[in-house]
């Protein structure tokens, strides 16, 4: 841990002793720290991390796309559209370290990345298979992220939730997962392309407090209607809400023919939802 941040481990044993850093202490007497306590201290202290790679982290690297992420964005796009995996989890990695919330990264870095990657695939400058080779990229990029973020208390509330079948865009549903555990929920993405069937019965298993379903494959107006009143039946039935979001219901009229609690447009308005339902804080987390 010493070397990962470039300290000595003196003062790294003198901060776990203070309680500055938290940590644990083995059968042996040694003290344990799990790399999401070092990152949030690392985060939370300015200090850079000089030897990533101890931990298996990406390197980090220097943003230049101020407040916005603007110049991130484009960036994260060109990267996605060569299939760099590597700069791809060093940029998702970096901009997190910055302090950014999950959400905020979200709604600013990958979604706008992710729509610019969509309109170059409609005009042609963008093959099916790189397209896809991003998705994936970007899910390993996930992978990271959920790994660094921490287990969360067996007390804290459950969340879950899928896209429909018929709908393969699994990012989303993915940020939604994240974005819950980061706030310290028991988070669960039960994936994508489920049937409706399926995701009755674990919400009737698992009761979760809050059951998300992302929408963003063009569905026939009567399969909406009906999945969705299945759902919303099967959240109240066990006292959860069910929160639709997703591209495809972004029109209000949409939306006005089907059965939900909440609709979320962002990553941002999911956060304070969430909040709403369970004030979790992030000391919270286990």
């Amino acid at each position: 841990a010493a070397k990962v941040l470039g300290v000595s481990e003196s003062s790294m044993k003198r901060w776990c002793d203070a309680g500055q850093l938290q940590s644990m202490r083995t059968s042996g007497g040694h003290r344990r720290i799990s790399i999401s306590n070092l990152l949030d201290f690392a985060k939370g202290r300015g200090y850079e991390l000089v030897e990533p790679d101890l931990v298996n982290l990406p390197p980090l690297t220097k943003l230049d796309g101020g407040p916005d992420l603007r110049t991130s964005v484009e960036r994260l796009v060109d990267l996605l559209s060569q299939g760099d995996e590597k700069a791809v989890r060093s940029l998702v990695f970096s901009t997190w370290m910055t302090g950014k919330s999950l959400a905020a990264m979200f709604d600013s870095l990958i979604a706008p990345a992710f729509s610019g990657l969509g309109h170059q695939w409609e005009s042609g400058e963008l093959q099916v298979f790189e397209e896809r080779r991003a998705c994936l990229i970007m899910e390993r990029a996930f992978a990271d992220l959920r790994r660094l973020i921490g287990g969360v208390k067996s007390t804290a509330p459950l969340a879950a939730g899928c896209t429909l079948e018929g709908d393969p865009y699994s990012l989303s549903t993915s940020m939604c997962e994240l974005t819950l555990r980061e706030l310290g929920w028991q988070a669960e993405n039960l994936g994508s392309w489920e049937p409706v069937d399926t995701i009755v019965a674990a919400i009737g298993k698992l009761k979760p407090r809050l059951f998300w379903v992302s929408v963003n494959a063009d569905f026939e107006k009567s399969f909406l209607v009906e999945a969705c009143s299945k759902l919303f039946e099967a959240t109240t039935l066990n006292d959860g809400s069910l929160v639709l979001g997703g591209r495809a219901l972004t029109k209000p009229q949409t939306r006005e023919m089907l059965d939900f609690s909440v609709y979320c447009e962002s990553m941002w308005e999911f956060t304070k939802l969430a909040k709403k339902l369970h004030p979790l804080t992030n000391s919270e987390a286990g």
